[in-house]
């Protein structure tokens, strides 16, 4: 069975400046990046299909854009002080953006807006049914 074939989450972890993703039934590192932001969207944007489950593990992750999330998917954290940072950096100034979705739960993470003119908000929900924060 390949890496494709399996339905599987994925678990992103911080690797000194570098942002990880694993499958975390087959283990294989499926993406690597200097930027969380990419990391998890690319974890978030392969369950796409079918839901399933992105695990941040232990860390800071500081956002340079909005993560999009699709329909069915659950975003927690996996270690203790897992946070999601919107700081200076980032393009619009929300963390976490689902518009017209269902079945998104998000748990067990924070996140934090830097006191900045560039942070909006942490979690925007808009015309969603079934979601859980």
């Amino acid at each position: 069975m390949t890496a494709e074939q399996l339905w599987q989450g994925y678990d992103v972890y911080r690797d000194g400046d570098i942002f990880r993703v694993r499958g975390q039934m087959d283990g294989v590192r499926m993406k690597a990046s200097d930027k969380a932001s990419e990391a998890i969207q690319f974890a978030i944007n392969s369950l796409a299909d079918s839901g399933g489950e992105v695990a941040l593990q232990r860390g800071v992750f500081p956002l340079e854009r909005s993560l999009n999330l699709v329909k069915d998917v659950w975003l927690h954290e996996s270690g203790r002080a897992t946070k999601l940072l919107v700081g200076k950096a980032h393009e619009t100034g929300i963390g976490l953006l689902y518009e017209g979705l269902s079945g998104i739960v998000i748990s067990d993470l924070a996140v934090q807006t830097k006191e900045d003119q560039n942070a909006v908000a942490g979690i925007v929900i808009d015309d969603c049914g079934n979601c859980q924060v």
